[in-house]
């Protein structure tokens, strides 16, 4: 299966959300049609996840932590 690129979506929702708020009823099919392009062009195959996300540790009483790849100070 595909599935539309969210970022590309929402741009071109974005860019078409005034012009469809504002133009007559006779001439949003029009506005539709050029989404409805923009869309189909970006489509992405839906890939399964093969892995599992990696938790990050929270670490508590960790305020410092000095890099060892820089030249000390003094």
């Amino acid at each position: 299966g595909y599935q539309l690129n969210r970022n590309i979506g929402a741009n071109t929702l974005r860019m078409y959300l005034p012009d469809l708020l504002q133009c007559p009823e006779n001439q949003i099919d029009k506005y539709l049609d050029e989404m409805g392009i923009y869309y189909l062009q970006s489509l992405e195959p839906i890939r399964e996840k093969t892995q599992e996300r990696k938790r990050k540790m929270m670490r508590q009483n960790d305020r410092h932590h000095t890099e060892m790849n820089y030249k000390r100070g003094f």
